[in-house]
């Protein structure tokens, strides 16, 4: 989720300082801003594909900038910073999963799961950048 988190993150980050021909983008207003945000990606309302609002068109490809990925990131952060902790203690050495090779059954140390703790722990450090908390950015990092 994480890794994903940022991957959206990074979509809204596009060509951030460009101009943009979004009106609402234009606008200092909070509640406009994160109704761009929310029906930019409200897969919650889709009942077909083609509902999905922002994928494979042309809007999608426009800069949204740093204040609309704050807007989307500040409601998950908390959750985020959390998950965070859990791979921060965890990933280095992986308990007993189950493995998802179905023959191998449970496995302890499997570096598949290490490696991808590892880039979450990235990611958020990443998504601290974008909200301003280099503190966090700098704790990420050194784990």
């Amino acid at each position: 989720m994480l890794i994903m988190g940022l991957g959206l993150v990074n979509t809204l980050l596009y060509g951030d300082g460009q101009e943009t021909d979004i009106p609402v983008l234009k606008s200092n207003m909070d509640s406009k801003l994160f109704e761009e945000a929310r029906n930019t990606f409200a897969l919650d309302i889709m009942t077909s594909p083609d509902d999905v609002h922002g994928l494979d068109d042309q809007t999608s490809l426009q800069p949204l900038g740093t204040k609309l990925a704050q807007t989307w990131l500040t409601p998950s952060y908390r959750i985020f910073k959390q998950w965070t902790e859990y791979l921060i203690e965890f990933s280095l050495e992986p308990h007993n999963q189950l493995c998802t090779d179905d023959f191998a059954g449970w496995l302890a140390l499997q570096t598949n799961l290490a490696l991808k703790g590892i880039i979450g722990i990235k990611a958020m450090s990443e998504l601290a950048r974008v909200m301003g908390n280099e503190d966090e950015v700098a704790y990420y990092q050194v784990c």
